[in-house]
């Protein structure tokens, strides 16, 4: 039987054997640690042979040399064994050789005595595979798919790309279902690499000065910085290391204003770090506080006080 015309190829396939050397033991397999707690993010391409959108997100992270910040990236291309198969003029006929990569991850099939390239494959990064995925490989739209409403693309089986198999006088249709399907995945790669990023941002920034105090920065101001010399206006929020509260602006309900070279030197170092409407926490040692004296009643001998602060306005 003649097979019909093949479709017009907007994404072509390209040459992965510089990635064929990955770095943890498998082929096509590369993992990045930061070397700080953070999520495991897993960007998997070719769970099919010729889903190529994913192959041009994951070669482009490594191109660019794309690494977390926090926690783990790992990138992998899954069934490259079909994807090299590829013949424009079938381009359908390498999704797989055999088996559908991305239904046998159960234990009846990787503990079973079937074999095909597609097994062989699975095996090979069952281990290295994220123990959510064991009942699949999780590819980017099915991720997308489960996180809510928002684009949600046809299940990417040989039904829902029927209609891209055959020339049709429907192009523009045959356009925008590319186009969603290259969105879903250009989103889904943003969301995957920008995990480590959005736990790094949750992380305060902070610096600590030659005296010992630390500023951790909770919300970056737009403004100027205070010199020592200027009158600040502020709302603030003293703590005890037992986490006792023993002074508060927000309490008073005002702010307070005064000049920065009129109060203890925590103050007067640490808030020349804090920029017109930021607020930060500052961490006093003693020698920087109240010292030996303390405040009677108040703060005890040698205590190390916190104090979160937002600068209001510098004068």
């Amino acid at each position: 039987m003649a097979h019909p015309p093949a479709p017009v190829l907007e994404v072509l396939p390209r040459d992965l054997s510089a990635y064929r050397s990955g770095n943890v033991g498998v082929d096509y397999v590369h993992r990045f640690e930061s070397g700080r707690p953070g999520p495991h993010v897993l960007v998997n391409a070719l769970t099919h042979g010729n889903e190529f959108c994913g192959m041009v997100a994951a070669t482009h992270l490594l191109d660019t040399g794309m690494r977390p910040k926090v926690g783990t990236l790992t990138v992998s291309f899954a069934n490259v064994a079909a994807y090299e198969s590829f013949d424009a003029g079938r381009p359908f006929e390498s999704r797989q050789l055999v088996h559908n990569l991305n239904r046998i991850w159960s234990s009846e099939w990787l503990d079973g005595g079937e074999d095909s390239p597609e097994l062989r494959r699975a095996r090979e990064l069952r281990p290295r595979a994220d123990r959510r995925a064991r009942g699949g490989l999780p590819r980017a739209t099915d991720r997308l798919r489960r996180a809510g409403p928002g684009l949600r693309p046809a299940e990417h089986d040989d039904r829902s790309m029927a209609h891209l198999r055959t020339p049709s006088s429907k192009e523009p249709e045959r356009v925008n279902t590319l186009n969603r399907i290259l969105a879903v995945l250009a989103a889904a790669v943003a969301v995957a690499v920008q995990a480590p990023y959005a736990a790094q941002a949750a992380t305060p920034q902070k610096d600590t000065l030659p005296s010992g105090v630390v500023v951790e920065h909770l919300k970056e101001g737009n403004g100027a910085a205070p010199k020592a010399t200027d009158t600040v206006s502020v709302h603030y929020r003293g703590t005890l290391e037992n986490g006792s509260e023993f002074d508060s602006s927000y309490k008073r309900g005002q702010p307070a204003s005064f000049p920065l070279n009129r109060v203890v030197p925590c103050w007067t170092e640490g808030m020349q770090k804090v920029k017109a409407g930021g607020k930060a926490r500052l961490t006093c040692p003693a020698a920087t506080a109240y010292g030996a004296r303390g405040v009677p009643g108040v703060i005890p001998p040698n205590a190390t006080l916190t104090f979160e602060v937002e600068v209001l306005s510098i004068q």
